[in-house]
């Protein structure tokens, strides 16, 4: 980030305005466009081909049965903070880093509660680290999608 004399690039009355509030201060002017979500500024995201196909391949790969895609929809890829995701398999685990590729968790919505459906190693690997949140897909019963969007829907964003 470069430092820029405000006298050279905004108007003499538009300065004016931003001295009564910020005068002799150094302000920080944020971009006008998103963040860019995961993977998507060097095209990893796009490259890799991560999407419903994706992570109906992925489990299957992993012998996990696909939930139907008539009764549960699939979100985009999010940020999903660790600590809501249950994981009935809370086992000592040997995985390490090492051993581990950095993939999306695949997370099941039921019951109004997250349930990993595949990898409970990496998640407990994650959190060993210490890690806050994880990019992830998640599939939520359509009974229960209009709860999910409401509750969790804004603030999981990638």
């Amino acid at each position: 980030m470069q430092y820029e004399n405000a006298r050279d690039i905004l108007t003499a009355s538009l300065l004016k305005e931003v001295q009564k509030y910020a005068e002799g201060k150094v302000i920080y002017i944020p971009k006008r466009s998103k963040r860019e979500g995961w993977g998507e500024a060097s095209g990893y995201y796009s490259n890799a081909g991560l999407g419903e196909d994706w992570v109906r391949i992925y489990l299957e790969s992993m012998g996990v049965k696909v939930p139907d895609s008539d009764s549960y929809f699939l979100s985009e890829l999010v940020r999903i903070p660790l600590r809501l995701i249950d994981d009935e398999n809370e086992k000592p685990f040997v995985t390490d880093r090492e051993n581990c590729t950095e993939v999306p968790l695949i997370i099941l919505f039921e019951d109004r509660r997250f349930h990993i459906l595949c990898r409970s190693d990496y998640l407990l690997m994650l959190r060993k680290e210490k890690k806050n949140a994880h990019y992830a897909f998640i599939f939520a019963k359509n009974e229960e999608y209009e709860y999910y969007l409401y509750n969790f829907g804004k603030q999981f964003q990638a």
